[in-house]
């Protein structure tokens, strides 16, 4: 009867502290300082200002200037607008007679594309702080004038670009065409083109 007292005494305190346990188990969520979704800042695209240098079939090379900007459309995907402008040859270009190129013809170009990321990673350059980099591939479409004559403009190329936290630099290289008949008599009117490129974002 001595035993049978404290056996029942310890089994009516399991119980009891079984009972007090039954409540689920919810552990508060650490956001590592980040109170809400309002602390994030989201961007929704980026601009940039760059300068190429592009060749030409039976043309001299020469300078681009271009300034671009990028709406982003998903986590792979981006939207492109582009303005470029570049001179194109310090002399005329004649035919016979016939001037077809004048002195210091300027050609402008309005294009617009989309980009697609297909490879990510990180770079570091002093080796104490990496930066993340992508790789796209962009497809380009627009209209480009050379003064007396216009034409549809195709290009087809890859970006590289290095991420800051408020800003970015880059890297293109392009092929492209233009069906521009004045230039393609001459046979000028494709090459290609590369270009440094650095930005930030809105």
């Amino acid at each position: 009867m001595k035993l049978l007292l404290p056996a029942v005494a310890l089994l009516f305190l399991t119980v009891s502290a079984l009972a007090d346990t039954t409540d689920i188990y919810q552990p508060e969520i650490k956001r590592a300082g980040v109170t809400g979704s309002d602390a994030f800042q989201q961007r929704r695209g980026a601009w940039g200002f760059g300068l190429g240098y592009q060749s030409r079939d039976y043309l001299e090379s020469g300078i681009t200037y271009n300034l671009t900007g990028r709406w982003f459309a998903g986590e792979s995907w981006y939207l492109l607008g582009e303005y470029q402008y570049a001179p194109l040859n310090n002399d005329a270009v004649n035919d016979g007679t016939d001037v077809v190129l004048d002195e210091d013809e300027n050609s402008h170009l309005l294009a617009y594309g989309v980009g697609y990321t297909f490879m990510q990673g990180l770079a570091s350059f002093h080796g104490f702080e990496s930066y993340p980099w992508q790789l796209a591939a962009e497809l380009y479409l627009g209209e480009q004038s050379t003064g007396d004559s216009d034409g549809r403009y195709t290009a087809l190329g890859v970006s590289w670009q290095v991420i800051d936290d408020n800003y970015w630099v880059g890297a293109s290289w392009r092929v492209y065409q233009s069906n521009d008949q004045r230039l393609s008599d001459l046979g000028m009117n494709s090459g290609a083109q590369w270009a440094l490129y650095i930005g930030s974002y809105f």
